[in-house]
């Protein structure tokens, strides 16, 4: 979960720039999703979904990807999308997964 940025609409930054980092253990990458879930958080409602993505491990690849989002009927949102950048280390034998989110 990336911290709230107030005022950062159409074009979000997070981090500065830098983006946010993520690291979990995959327990069984031919099973096992990833789930992206971007929020618009409201003081005086719920947050509300601004889009989603939920992507099958083993069909991340190494590198710089656009992950598309899909709103809550799991149709496109036209422009919109995270840009995440993958990477994958092999730790005490289990497979850990690394996600930095622009």
């Amino acid at each position: 979960c990336t911290e709230n940025v107030p005022n950062n609409g159409f074009n979000p930054v997070f981090n500065e720039g830098r983006g946010e980092e993520f690291s979990f253990d995959v327990a069984d990458r031919e099973t096992e999703i990833l789930q992206i879930d971007v929020m618009d958080k409201n003081e005086l409602l719920d947050d509300e979904l601004v889009g989603s993505n939920c992507i099958p491990i083993s069909g991340i690849q190494r590198g710089f990807r656009h992950v598309s989002l899909f709103d809550s009927r799991n149709v496109t949102l036209p422009y919109a999308g995270v840009l995440c950048k993958f990477s994958f280390a092999s730790l005490r034998g289990s497979l850990s997964e690394e996600m930095a989110a622009d």
